[in-house]
């Protein structure tokens, strides 16, 4: 699902009424010198706000809007649409009318500098949730730099690429309820609190140099598998539940990387660099990652990284030193639930 759209428009594209009727609504903010001159001024941030959502609208060089989707026109945000064409033209219609003005359908002249891809992943229970997010505090490493605060804990927080966090929803919601920002009944709150969050923020320069067509025609598809490129660098991507299936694993990513590689260095993966790997493995799981990192020779660690990772193993694993349980029985990416009716069918 879309979980948060921030969508802008040039100022000169939208008609004059639309920025008098913000201007009329938002109020100005000043900076006054102690002579009384004006030093600068700008338009203030409009809340705008109904009983169950809310959309924070600017309008200064650009008319923005910032939101969840999810919850313009919903109770919460629990579920919502994995339509960024939906949410995008949702979005705009609630604004247009809130403001009583009109605004442009045609997505081609709105740009995005934020799309929030959010999955929910249901457990066994709120203690489950717990334990997974206990885990995942293990996961930094490479460029994923981990940062926790109460109970999220948040990767490359400081990234104008791409941002990555993970939570417990059940308390959310419930704070959310509380406050009267969302709408929920007991059976719903009570199901959220088996629900863990992997949310992935694709930022302004991912949209501007890294995406491969117009934001607008990327499908919920092609959002979730970059939720998942993004994620199973931090929790993995597959099961494994003995020592002997691992060595293994590792041979096959090896024979993957080495058809996938260029020729230069197709021959580096082999089997003895797949054995190589596993050999490290035991290291780490003996001494640690640190000092495995620092005892292994540099080339031949990062060829065994590669290989580590390739074969479904996480950064959460190698600081842990184990296949963690909790993903090997709990948490397939790719597969979250989308409904309450999902939640309930997994109960």
């Amino acid at each position: 699902m879309i979980d948060w759209l921030t969508l802008k428009i040039d100022v000169h594209r939208v008609p004059r009424e639309v920025i008098e009727k913000c201007h009329e609504r938002a109020g100005t903010i000043m900076h006054l010198m102690p002579d009384g001159e004006i030093k600068w001024r700008r338009v203030a941030r409009e809340s705008i706000r109904s009983d169950s959502h809310q959309m924070v609208i600017e309008c200064t060089t650009h008319f923005v809007m910032h939101g969840s989707p999810a919850r313009v026109g919903g109770d919460n945000n629990v579920f919502g649409s994995g339509d960024i064409v939906d949410c995008a033209q949702r979005m705009i219609r609630f604004a247009a009318k809130t403001l009583g003005v009109i605004l442009p359908m045609d997505l081609s002249q709105w740009r995005v500098s934020r799309v929030d891809v959010t999955h929910n992943y249901a457990l066994a229970s709120a203690q489950e949730v717990a334990q997974a997010l206990s885990v995942l505090r293990q996961s930094e490493g490479g460029r994923f730099q981990v940062r926790t605060n109460a109970e999220t804990i948040y990767w490359g927080s400081g990234s104008s690429i791409r941002r990555m966090k993970a939570y417990a929803k059940g308390p959310h919601l419930l704070r959310q309820f509380k406050r009267n920002e969302a709408h929920a009944n007991f059976d719903e709150i009570e199901m959220s609190q088996r629900l863990l969050r992997l949310e992935l923020s694709l930022m302004g320069q991912f949209w501007r140099e890294r995406s491969q067509k117009p934001w607008f025609e990327y499908t919920e598809s092609d959002l979730d598998a970059l939720h998942n490129e993004y994620f199973g660098q931090v929790i993995g991507s597959v099961e494994i539940a003995e020592m002997q299936d691992l060595r293994q694993a590792f041979r096959d990513a090896a024979v993957r990387l080495r058809e996938s590689s260029p020729p230069a260095t197709a021959k580096t993966f082999s089997e003895a660099s797949a054995d190589r790997a596993y050999m490290i493995w035991a290291l780490i799981k003996a001494v640690g990652l640190r000092q495995a990192e620092d005892t292994t020779p540099r080339s031949t660690w990062f060829r065994s990284k590669k290989i580590m990772m390739e074969a479904g193993l996480s950064w959460s694993d190698l600081h842990a030193g184990q296949v963690l349980p909790f993903r090997r029985k709990a948490i397939v990416l790719g597969a979250p639930v989308r409904s309450w009716d999902e939640l309930r069918s997994v109960a």
